[in-house]
Formats: structure tokens, C-alpha cells, sequence
């Protein structure tokens, strides 16, 4: 995965761990946008601009950042299903060159 340039779209995918079988992957998971928020630069947290979608019958979710998202040194992103346990919580850490 290339590393997002600092104040230009970025684009990647995750998967996310199945909280009812954390040695799988969730498959199909239902997403929010509550379920995702991005930090920058340690600042206080907001939804991201653009809810994750999930590629097709797939566990692989696609996640897009504008360029106002990027326009920092370190994007942290949360990760939470805010309508209960279908994956497990976690935070993805991204440095911007």
C-alpha cells in the first residue's frame, strides 16, 4: 500500500475481524457511517467525509479520504460498530508524506 500524499485523495482497503469468530474476517459487514471516525494529528475525532463501502460479497471494505482529510502528518482512523458487536473495535494509524 503506497503512502497517502499530504492534501490528495487517498484510497485503500481493510478487512475487519468477525467479533463472533475472530479468526475470520466478517464477510459482507453492515456499515455506518457512526462506525468510522479520523483524527489528525491527534486532533479530536469527526466522521469520516465519505462512509466505507464494502466491495461486492466481499470482506474487503473500501475506504476513500478527501483531500481536507489528508491534509495532516498522521490520519488515525476508528474503527467501531456502533450498532453492536458484529466486528471487532480497531485503529488504523497512517503517516502522509
Amino acid at each position: 500500500m503506497a503512502l497517502p500524499i499530504k492534501g490528495a485523495t487517498y484510497s485503500f482497503q481493510i478487512s475487519l475481524i468477525d467479533a463472533g469468530s475472530p479468526t475470520n474476517f466478517k464477510d459482507s459487514p453492515t456499515l455506518e457511517a457512526a462506525d468510522f471516525a479520523i483524527s489528525q494529528d491527534g486532533g479530536t475525532y469527526a466522521a469520516l467525509n465519505t462512509t466505507p463501502t464494502v466491495a461486492t460479497a466481499t470482506d474487503l471494505i473500501d475506504v476513500d479520504l478527501s483531500t481536507l482529510e489528508t491534509n495532516c502528518e498522521q490520519i488515525t482512523i476508528k474503527i467501531e460498530d456502533s450498532s453492536g458487536g458484529e466486528w471487532l473495535p480497531m485503529k488504523i494509524l497512517i503517516q502522509t508524506v
